[in-house]
Order: structure tokens, then C-alpha cells, then sequence
């Protein structure tokens, strides 16, 4: 029985972070080190879907355990400002939001491009240390590539983005 006991104990963080993910075939954690302290992707992956973060969890600087939830199959990282950025892509392009984990505020913040694209892929990456993310959109319509335009998402009380002329 205490065996039992022990086993319930050591793995209930794996099922929670399974339950959190929803019922697909595999689940696993990766770590990722901001300035604000140690953060635990949680990932899943299924039949026909790519691997995903469903979910972050972190310690706050008073101790307390938190969880958010994201959903994205790109993690992009700003160590510096504590700020992990989502974009959830597949074979056949990504979606128009975006969704940033504010590791400091404990918040997330979203973002829908103003693209009216109906097949894009995004690339994402941070402005240095700064707390502005720059998008670029490739956008294909009917098996042609148009021209790739950009946009500066500035993520500070909410995520504004904004057509750049880079």
C-alpha cells in the first residue's frame, strides 16, 4: 500500500500536466531558463498533429506554483524579459494569433495578425532584449508566393502589432 502511495505521489505531476493536455497519445517537458527563474514546457503530440506546448508551468518569486495555458507549435524565447511567444503552425500553414507567456506578470497576452491571407507561415523572433516581437508573414494563395511582409508586435500591457516597412 505505501508503495502505491509513493508511486500516486512521484507521478501526479506528470498526470496533471497530461490531464491539462488534453487525451493525446504522448506528453513530455522540457525546461527552459529565463532571467525570471527556470520554466517547464509542456508538450503533447497525437495522431496527425504537430508537437505542441499546451502549457507552461513556473515558480513566482514568493514560491508558489503556477500554470498557464498556451497552445503553440513554436516556443519563441526572451530570456532577458522573461516573455515566451507561441505561434501554432502545420504542414499547411499557421494561424493568425499569437499568444505570449508574461512569465513576470503571470499573464498571457493574444494577438491576431491583420492578415487576410487564408494560408500564411509565420517567423518569429525578439527585437534583442526588447519586448518587441518581429513577425514575418509569407503568405500563399493559390500555389503562389506572395511577398513576405512584416510586422513589430510590442508586448507590453497587450500585444499590438503592427505592419512594418522593414
Amino acid at each position: 500500500m505505501k508503495i502505491v502511495i509513493l508511486i500516486t505521489l512521484f507521478l501526479w505531476p506528470l498526470l496533471a500536466s497530461a490531464e491539462h493536455c488534453g487525451p493525446r497519445a504522448k506528453h513530455w517537458n522540457t525546461a527552459v531558463e529565463l532571467d525570471s527563474g527556470p520554466v517547464t514546457l509542456h508538450w503533447t503530440s497525437g495522431y496527425e498533429s504537430p508537437d505542441s506546448v499546451c502549457g507552461v508551468s513556473y515558480k513566482t518569486s514568493s514560491g508558489e506554483s503556477r500554470m498557464l495555458e498556451v497552445w503553440g507549435s513554436e516556443a519563441v524565447v526572451n530570456k532577458t524579459q522573461s516573455l515566451l511567444a507561441f505561434l501554432f503552425c502545420e504542414d499547411d500553414g499557421c494561424r493568425k494569433e499569437i499568444l505570449v507567456a508574461d512569465i513576470t506578470r503571470g499573464v498571457i497576452l493574444k494577438a491576431i495578425l491583420p492578415i487576410h491571407s487564408p494560408q500564411l507561415f509565420l517567423k518569429a523572433k525578439w527585437n534583442g532584449a526588447t519586448r518587441d516581437l518581429l513577425i514575418e508573414v509569407v503568405a500563399v494563395s493559390d500555389a503562389k508566393a506572395l511577398p513576405p511582409s512584416h510586422f513589430v508586435c510590442s508586448t507590453a500591457e497587450s500585444v499590438r502589432c503592427v505592419k512594418s516597412g522593414i
